[in-house]
């Protein structure tokens, strides 16, 4: 997956323990089996794959599935961040622009003013249409810039979301897991802590719809932010300045 400049920590990883280290004991060959030890900490354990060989067809076919979809999560993930770098590329861009835009209404309005000292009234005429026409499409480039912030915020609450998606499908591969080597006969083997691991399923189901909510939210503001946009262009071409920055962004409804 593709470095990105963001560090994002808002979801929690989850670190696998330690595995149990081969002792002389009949029964620790069967503990080791299971990959996880009690430690200090309350994370939960990872299910060793090796036990997995005992799980049924039917067991095995559900893990691959789910780890099928962590995959495509993984990849959405990555994309999904690259859309944010791109987001954050465009609002420097809409900032270059709207610098550009306001010097050059700042131009129009020291002509302007000279015109109305020196020229003739139709040179004052022409110097006060073009600096009404720069003043427009300065007010363009500042929606616009507005615009490209909220589509940066949208595309990084969609990163949000994908890395939420990602984590769920993870807990659901070793939730899958556990699952599958719930009925493996093992004598006087402690069980897989399957509780825990439905634990951090529901959990992570919940960052799912926490971050569902935060893109529907950036959805709703970067709509509202595209009809200012809309309203600034239509003024702008009523006073007869074009620009091609004037059409409103894809609003990702």
């Amino acid at each position: 997956m593709p470095q990105s400049v963001r560090i994002r920590g808002f979801y929690p990883r989850k670190t696998p323990l330690i595995p149990v280290a081969p002792m002389k004991s009949s029964l620790l060959p069967a503990v080791a089996l299971f990959g996880f030890v009690a430690c200090a900490s309350s994370k939960p354990a990872t299910v060793d794959n090796s036990l997995l060989v005992h799980a049924t067809p039917e067991s095995r076919a559900a893990i691959a599935a789910a780890r099928s979809e962590r995959d495509v999560a993984n990849d959405e993930l990555a994309i999904a961040m690259a859309a944010a770098d791109r987001a954050e590329d465009e609002v420097m861009m809409a900032k270059l622009a709207l610098r550009t835009a306001e010097a050059e209404a700042e131009q129009s309005k020291l002509a302007a003013e000279v015109a109305e000292k020196s020229g003739s009234p139709d040179q004052l005429k022409a110097a006060a249409l073009k600096h009404s026409k720069a003043l427009a499409l300065a007010e363009v480039a500042k929606e616009v810039l507005a615009v490209e912030r909220r589509e940066q915020e949208l595309a990084e609450a969609e990163a949000d979301l994908a890395e939420a998606t990602h984590e769920l499908r993870k807990a659901q591969v070793e939730e899958a897991s556990a699952i599958a080597v719930q009925d493996v006969d093992l004598v006087e083997v402690r069980k897989i802590p399957l509780a825990e691991f439905r634990k951090i399923v529901a959990t992570q189901q919940r960052e799912v719809e926490v971050a569902n909510e935060a893109v529907a939210k950036a959805s709703e503001r970067l709509k509202l932010a595209n009809e200012k946009l809309s309203k600034a262009s239509a003024y702008a071409r009523s006073v007869g300045a074009e620009d091609a920055s004037m059409t409103p962004a894809n609003d990702g409804m």
